[in-house]
């Protein structure tokens, strides 16, 4: 799992500590507060809770905070987790059973904020893949309904919602996969719908999929995976770039990691324009290539400053790349440089003809 990799890299979880408050100072985030009092310090901070959440609830009160409430949030969902005491061999791994009119469910779930009268779903069945997911003779079953999110203008009984979507989906199963009487042999039931989502896991009107992507909600026009005013204060997941869903939220992650880490100057993110055929064709590679601000290199070669940016200035010798704030970064092989050129004039070379053995070198590929 995601957690045991990071783990095994050195990441500490801190379990059962919901985050109060996050305090800042000036134009950096400071530390996050928790609840019951503690306080954590950092030089660079991620929010992965949904982004309007920690606007409006976690940092100091600002305006975009009041402009991310009057945005458009996606749907919501209720969600049946059903432990069944016997196999149901013809429902499949993943199963969709559609409603009636599409355009009216639609006008229902985006614009009533309810449950549509014939409501579609989505039934997913992980032990037809995996033996793992349930004990022998058992089965493992989850149900996923597309519904409104929490709306105060709109009049919405919960649990009379959740109730006639247990009964839709039930009856649909019994009538379209013969499982009859599956009712009663359902173990355990855990239950998801909208107040859950909010209360539990902190999405905004309990919308399960976070910001919505109307044109006006995508691209540059969607929320940044930086804070304006704090420029340690990082977001990954749905409701920043790119946007939602699982694939999507993880490729949220890994662009906001390699966007801090470029401004950190801890490494240079390469973008590599071949294609590769793996894992998917046609993706494009991105390569992580470790480098190093001016102050590392100075320390680990030795070099003056001065010394350091005439060899840059005269013979193009190391080559750093530059970030857009004109910062240098090094690579490995330019520090590789600097030590060999260092070496050759101990050993009596000037420093031009030491940079013509090293561009021969370079030549021959013997570097």
């Amino acid at each position: 799992s995601l957690v045991a990799i990071a783990e095994k890299l050195g990441v500490k979880f801190i379990y059962n500590a919901p985050v109060k408050e996050i305090r800042a100072e000036g134009a950096r985030v400071r530390s996050v507060v928790c609840e019951d009092g503690s306080e954590h310090f950092a030089e660079v901070f991620v929010g992965n809770a949904d982004l309007p959440y920690i606007y409006r609830k976690l940092l100091p009160a600002n305006r975009e905070a009041a402009a991310l409430q009057k945005k458009l949030y996606t749907c919501s969902t209720i969600m049946f987790y059903w432990g069944v005491d016997k196999e149901y061999p013809q429902i499949a791994h993943h199963n969709v059973f559609l409603g009636g009119d599409y355009k009216a469910s639609f006008e229902k779930i985006f614009n009533d904020h309810t449950l549509p009268e014939i409501p579609s779903f989505y039934v997913h069945a992980p032990k037809r893949t995996d033996p793992a997911a349930g004990p022998k003779g058992q089965d493992t079953l989850y149900v996923l309904m597309p519904v409104g999110h929490l709306d105060a203008r709109t009049e919405q009984d919960w649990d009379a919602l959740v109730a006639r979507a247990r009964k839709t989906v039930l009856e649909r199963l019994g009538k379209e996969m013969g499982a009859t009487d599956l009712e009663s042999h359902l173990k355990f039931e855990i239950v998801y719908q909208p107040k859950t989502w909010k209360e539990r896991f902190n999405l905004v009107n309990g919308s399960a999929f976070g910001l919505s992507h109307n044109f006006w909600q995508v691209g540059y026009l969607r929320p940044h995976n930086r804070h304006k005013t704090f420029k340690n204060m990082y977001f990954a997941g749905a409701s920043t770039h790119p946007g939602t869903g699982l694939p999507i939220v993880l490729l949220s992650a890994r662009l906001t990691t390699e966007r801090i880490l470029k401004e950190s100057g801890t490494i240079a993110v390469q973008k590599v324009n071949q294609p590769t055929l793996s894992p998917a064709q046609g993706q494009t590679m991105v390569s992580i290539t470790p480098a190093y601000n001016l102050k590392v290199v100075l320390k680990e070669t030795g070099l003056p400053a001065d010394t350091l940016r005439a060899w840059e200035r005269r013979y193009g010798l190391p080559a750093p790349q530059r970030t857009p704030g004109g910062h240098r970064l090094y690579s490995e092989r330019d520090i590789h440089t600097i030590k060999w050129l260092i070496a050759r004039q101990a050993e009596g070379l000037s420093i031009s003809r030491a940079v013509d053995l090293w561009n021969e070198q370079i030549a021959s590929g013997s570097d």
